[in-house]
């Protein structure tokens, strides 16, 4: 018998038995009413729809290994524009998981991400367990590694700040260059790198996610590529924005664009080029100019750091480095003084501390080294 437990409101556990081939959705059903009893108002409708989201789960478990059949889903831990993703705990194990449902668009399924996850496996970009797409439901599902939380809400959420120290930072951009050079050499581009999308573990190792507009270029036989206008406003380089045509081996240069947005909103609390919400195109590729270049105006970073953000979010893109001159600048190979005190600190709360404070001596002496003019 396959036995799945299901977390309530009221934080009361409820508990239905099926047989793993033929899954009784009558059964389940009537589990939901006889619960109507005991669970007040307020939590019926609540409840009643987890459930009916819940029913699509039969399929997933067809493909999940014996261990993890039996499983708990605990709470939603995230919500896009096309998608949420829910913790879930296999009760054999005591792992938890993510759950990522995705709404077909236009009732088409999500190959494209689901079949990039079947392509990628590396230690920065989050590790797929097992996907389900049927084409007769509206939402496809991916069962993930789970990671504590994104950029965005760790920086606000979780530190309570959301500007990070230097050294934060530099840990942040090796790793998700290691994350892009990986996609790159399989030929994959993202076309969505924000904070939101790059996830940060409860050991702070990060983990590239969402690669639903992300584009597979290993069948282009072509030089050149017409860039699809997909990503995230704020987040999109110019070229993007114009919908050129670039050369297919560039298409890592329009991923380190975003990546050079993410480091300075992180860094800085705002975003660069002072652009608005409000601002049209036009307006926004008039302040995206070759004479923008970043100011630090307090001292708060070092030369090599300004200088690492303004070649990234160079408005040019045959100026923009390339990944493989991106992990080999100056200031990202810094990042292996803060790994190895990462690997010497047994506790990863007291290694944060150190982050959040700025603590390290041996990096501040490194990035004052052979200053930049």
């Amino acid at each position: 018998m396959l036995k799945i437990i299901i977390k309530m409101p009221n934080d009361q556990m409820m508990e239905i038995e099926a047989d793993n081939q033929e899954f009784d959705e009558k059964k389940l059903i009537r589990a939901i009413e006889k619960r109507k009893s005991t669970v007040g108002s307020d939590n019926e409708n609540i409840e009643k729809k987890r459930m009916d989201e819940n029913l699509i789960l039969k399929e997933i478990l067809k493909e999940l290994p014996n261990e993890m059949k039996n499983f708990t889903i605990e709470k939603n831990i995230g919500k896009g524009a096309e998608s949420t993703v829910h913790k879930i705990r296999f009760i054999k194990t005591n792992k938890c998981y993510a759950l990522k449902v995705i709404k077909k668009r236009n009732n088409k399924s999500n190959f494209n991400e689901l079949n990039i996850l079947r392509k990628i496996k590396n230690k920065n970009i989050i590790n797929v367990l097992c996907y389900y797409a049927d084409p007769k439901k509206e939402f496809d599902y991916v069962i993930m590694e789970l990671a504590y939380s994104n950029l965005s809400h760790f920086a606000r959420k979780t530190i309570k700040r959301f500007v990070l120290s230097e050294t934060f930072l530099c840990l942040i951009a090796n790793q998700v260059l290691q994350g892009l050079h990986y996609l790159h050499r399989i030929k994959i581009a993202h076309l969505d790198l924000k904070p939101q999308n790059i996830l940060i573990t409860e050991y702070l190792d990060i983990k590239l996610v969402d690669f639903s507009v992300s584009l597979d270029y290993s069948k282009i036989n072509n030089e050149e590529v017409k860039l699809p206008y997909v990503g995230t406003p704020f987040f999109m380089p110019p070229e993007v924005i114009k919908r050129m045509r670039i050369k297919v081996k560039d298409l890592q240069k329009v991923d380190l664009f975003s990546l050079g947005v993410t480091l300075y909103i992180l860094g800085f609390g705002k975003y660069p080029f002072n652009i608005n919400p409000e601002d049209e195109e036009e307006e926004v590729l008039k302040k995206m100019n070759s004479n923008w270049k970043v100011q630090d105006e307090n001292n708060i970073f070092s030369s090599h750091f300004i200088h690492f953000l303004n070649s990234l979010l160079e408005f040019d893109i045959n100026k923009r480095p390339t990944i493989h001159e991106a992990l080999n600048n100056y200031w990202v190979k810094g990042a292996s003084i803060i790994l190895n005190e990462k690997e010497n600190t047994a506790n990863a709360n007291i290694f944060l501390s150190y982050l959040i404070t700025d603590h390290f001596r041996d990096f501040k002496e490194y990035i004052s080294n052979d200053c930049i003019n």
